[in-house]
């Protein structure tokens, strides 16, 4: 019969608990970096878009010599010197404005729910970092801890997955 105990003090070392949450500490770190990094690019890409249908629209307007003082111009209804052509095409890209303002609130509202569970996990790994040799004394506590950091490392993966699919999965 495996006895844990006995497992931990002759096959994990003190050196091994220190590499443990270092690599752990180090991997969150690197998680961090590429998800921001990713984040950045997809805003920066909807941001783009935006501005392109939105120099479409006023662009449109200025065709037929309309000038308007506009905070938002997906407030704006068509305006009336348009035909009906015209006003569906405007109607049509001013949905799209409105689709790229969600999607760029919905990318930081998944970016800031998956960024702070990420935080939390490394804030952790920070704290018991220094203390690796105290807690490699006392081994029910040092292989609860390898067991909860692994289970956290999981569920980072799957909030990672999940912010990832969730962006994925829309038009924009």
């Amino acid at each position: 019969m495996c006895d844990i105990l006995n497992f931990l003090q002759s096959g994990i070392g003190a050196s091994t608990s220190l590499y443990f949450y270092s690599a752990f500490f180090q991997g969150n770190a690197a998680l961090i970096a590429l998800t921001a990094t990713f984040t950045f690019f997809r805003h920066q890409g909807l941001r783009d878009e935006f501005r392109r249908v939105e120099d479409i629209q006023i662009n449109h307007a200025k065709a037929i010599n309309l000038t308007f003082s506009y905070d938002d111009i997906s407030t704006l209804e068509a305006p009336t010197q348009f035909d009906e052509p015209n006003k569906q095409a405007w109607d049509s890209r001013k949905q799209g404005l409105i689709e790229l303002t969600d999607a760029i609130d919905r990318l930081w509202r998944y970016f800031f729910r998956y960024f702070s569970a990420i935080l939390l996990f490394l804030f952790l790994s920070i704290v018991v970092l220094p203390f690796s040799d105290s807690i490699h004394k006392n081994l029910s506590l040092e292989f609860w801890l390898f067991v909860s950091f692994i289970l956290f490392q999981a569920i980072i993966l799957y909030l990672l997955f999940r912010f990832c699919k969730a962006l994925r999965n829309k038009k924009y």
